[in-house]
């Protein structure tokens, strides 16, 4: 680690930094992406950490961040100190803690042989995302697969708030339409039974038997599942009472799954 603290946001390695966490394109050039606290750095694979940004205050202060940084020196990975200022004015959080790290990209292949799938179409909102990534780990599903329209995974605030799953939770991203129907179609020839949530000639879910190797598709939130998805998959519905049409993608989401575990 150097003993230079940078404080000019235009110094080179910030200024990448900057464009990892400002441009999607960046981040699928270069195949990483930042994230940003304590707690999900600590959780990053130390393999897959290509640099960490750390300020000066926090180093001094905070046990576990030197004890972090340190590990990642020994390993080798470039470590930048950078001023306390500097790190609030780059952060992308409203509350920095005082440390990125930046951190490659796994690539994953189409798990056949898996059980268990989920499939996000166009599903736009971060938090949604995230909270069906963390659901997904624990209710045991083998991989997620999201369609071109979904909400970048890799975006500051998605990464945030699946907390660290996306270190663990295989997950392919559809590069377009074509891919999508094409992954689904790989799916249904390997007996994965799709399920979508529909409002006509659908079966309540609970009556549905999830016993055999199986996937939800979870639609977009003002939207749903577009009708050519809807078409190659079994329709189903989560019964409701009251005045509620519809439910929280992320909340529909959980409950299929852990119908399905």
């Amino acid at each position: 680690m150097s003993e230079e603290i940078i404080t000019s946001s235009s110094n080179p390695k910030i200024k990448y930094v900057s464009s990892l966490l400002k441009k999607a394109s960046k981040r699928n050039k270069e195949n990483a992406y930042i994230v940003e606290g304590l707690r999900i750095a600590l959780d990053a694979p130390i393999e897959d950490i290509k640099c960490v940004l750390v300020s000066d205050e926090l180093l001094r202060e905070d046990k576990k961040a030197s004890e972090f940084v340190d590990g990642c020196t020994n390993n080798g990975t470039d470590v930048l100190r950078v001023s306390s200022k500097l790190m609030k004015s780059i952060s992308d959080t409203v509350t920095p803690q005082g440390i990125m790290a930046i951190i490659s990209r796994k690539r994953y292949e189409l798990k056949l042989d898996g059980s268990r799938f989920l499939l996000l179409e166009d599903v736009r909102d971060p938090g949604n995302v995230g909270t069906l990534f963390r659901t997904a780990e624990a209710a045991g599903i083998d991989e997620i697969i999201l369609s071109r329209d979904c909400v970048d995974i890799y975006n500051p605030k998605t990464i945030r708030s699946t907390m660290g799953t996306i270190y663990r939770m295989p997950h392919i991203l559809c590069s377009n339409h074509e891919e999508w129907n094409e992954v689904i179609s790989k799916l249904k020839s390997s007996n994965v039974t799709l399920y979508g949530g529909a409002l006509k000639d659908a079966v309540r879910y609970d009556e549905v038997n999830f016993s055999g190797k199986c996937g939800i598709v979870i639609g977009n939130e003002g939207d749903g599942i577009s009708p050519d998805t809807l078409s190659m998959v079994e329709k189903i519905y989560i019964p409701m009472e009251g005045q509620i049409e519809s439910l929280n993608a992320a909340v529909a989401g959980s409950i299929l799954m852990y119908a399905m575990k």
